[in-house]
């Protein structure tokens, strides 16, 4: 991707006349994270923050009763100041249709959605094709209370085989309208599938050689893994078949029709097929606006 692209892009897309023909929005967070680097070995694990921006453009459209298009691109930034190589760039677009149930608020209502990115990091390997899916269903079930099930699908078609991962997710989300202005939103999931994990290559050279013992060793030693030094000079990125537990909760404050502020916590508790755990949570603020 040329580097004067996502310029062009940001001002093609913030022109008046073309923001009048499709609604632009613009977000961005700043996130600290533990063990940002998904490390087994509390003794090297790093922490670190990160920032996000992401640039949308979307078009809505009613085309038949009952039946709702959403459609729109995204560019988004992700910079990690203090391990720089896992800066990323993404770009694509995305679409969901939605079909609601019946009139009124209390109406339930269900979507299927997909997209599709390159996305381009400061690792070689990493970079590729990100595809996505997901199909929703959400209730409002008093006038303060909504309920939403989602199921999603994710696979990077990546440089490296490393890279190369495939998820399943499905997640559980309830939100509470506290007032006019304010909202809260708790959710709980599962992951299946693979993740990138990270170790020091001291740390990997022993899990090869058997230090963390025969399981560890056979499944190290099948595995895809590379010299990365994602997270320092030697660091070894590898990747894992795994299930995580995974959870959040957002407060979200409404400024006006068009700008709201969320704070948000994350966690996950990953365990890969052969036990190894992984535990990160991150604790983010961001803003939105709408133009």
């Amino acid at each position: 991707m040329r580097p004067g692209f996502p310029l062009f892009l940001c001002a093609a897309l913030a022109a008046p006349g073309l923001r009048a023909a499709i609604p632009v929005g613009l977000s961005a967070s700043a996130s600290w994270v533990d063990n940002i680097s998904r490390t087994s070995d509390a003794a090297t694990s790093r922490d670190g923050a990160r920032y996000e921006a992401t640039l949308t453009a979307d078009l809505n459209r009613q085309f038949a009763r009952d039946w709702f298009l959403n459609a729109g691109l995204d560019l988004r930034s992700g910079t990690v100041p203090d391990f720089d190589r896992n800066n990323a760039l993404e770009l694509g677009p995305r679409a969901r249709v939605r079909r609601k149930f019946g009139l009124g608020p209390f109406a339930p209502s269900a979507s299927a959605a997909a997209g599709l990115a390159y996305r381009a990091t400061g690792l070689a390997g990493d970079d590729g094709w990100l595809a996505t899916a997901e199909l929703r269903a959400a209730k409002r079930l008093t006038e303060t209370l909504r309920l939403a099930l989602s199921g999603g699908w994710l696979e990077q078609y990546a440089g490296h085989s490393t890279f190369d991962i495939r998820q399943q997710t499905a997640r559980i989300e309830l939100g509470w309208d506290v007032s006019e202005r304010w909202s809260l939103t708790v959710s709980h999931g599962r992951l299946w599938g693979d993740l990138v994990a990270n170790a020091s290559g001291p740390v990997y050279a022993s899990a090869l050689a058997g230090g963390l013992g025969p399981a560890v060793q056979d499944y190290y030693n099948r595995i895809a893994f590379e010299t990365s030094h994602a997270y320092g000079p030697g660091w070894v990125s590898y990747r894992v078949h795994a299930r995580a537990d995974v959870w959040s909760a957002s407060l979200n404050r409404a400024f006006w029709d068009r700008a709201s502020a969320e704070l948000r916590v994350d966690g996950a508790a990953v365990r890969s097929q052969v036990g190894v755990r992984y535990e990160t949570d991150s604790y983010s603020l961001s803003l939105a606006l709408r133009f």
